[in-house]
């Protein structure tokens, strides 16, 4: 026991730290330190940037099966000697998911000067024969063949119907249950005919 000189009471030492006046201690200190990582961190992106390191010298596009290189990087439209850090990769992502046969792609920088994108190309699952042959992958979104060879092994979702439209996605529904459920039945089916009966 502490006895108080002031005014004679006794008072039990606890021993504790008080943790709010260590933390008020070191707080600008702490602050300090983040604004000089922060620093070092803008001078870096900066350094880079503005060197050598940042020039897009190769442009790789990796996932495609059917798709031309050619036409992911007309969509893309970047151009060797741009600046990596400056390109606005969601757009250029944007420009390539517009091509229909692309279901999703992603844009990556890679240091030094390689820009890579990453496609995901739509998988048919049927063609459509409404005079000239489509396919039609699981979503229901149509898309043109790149090659004829292409439609061979899928089945053909024909209609007399005037609600072809319609039909057609009553059709994608239909396969994709059998391509799940009877993989030897859909690898076997030449033709799904619709009517509106």
């Amino acid at each position: 026991m502490k006895k108080s000189k002031r005014y004679g009471i006794k008072r039990k030492s606890t021993g504790k730290v008080i943790w709010w006046k260590v933390l008020i201690l070191l707080l600008p200190f702490v602050m300090l330190s983040i604004i000089g990582i922060r620093s070092i961190w803008l001078w870096g992106f900066s350094w880079i940037e503005n060197s050598s390191y940042a020039v897009l010298q190769i442009i790789e596009v990796k996932g495609l099966e059917q798709l031309p290189e050619y036409e992911v990087l007309e969509a893309a439209d970047v151009s060797l000697g741009s600046n990596l850090m400056r390109l606005p990769y969601d757009s250029i992502a944007a420009s390539v998911n517009k091509i229909p046969r692309v279901k999703l792609s992603r844009v990556i920088r890679r240091l030094p000067g390689r820009l890579i994108i990453k496609v995901d190309e739509r998988r048919p699952i049927a063609a459509i024969g409404n005079g000239e042959l489509k396919l039609v992958d699981r979503d229901g979104v149509v898309f043109q063949p790149i090659i004829t060879g292409e439609t061979l092994d899928l089945p053909v979702i024909t209609s007399s119907s005037k609600r072809d439209l319609e039909l057609y996605q009553k059709g994608v529904e239909f396969l994709k249950i059998v391509e799940s459920d009877f993989p030897d039945t859909y690898a076997n089916l030449g033709e799904v005919h619709l009517s509106d009966g």
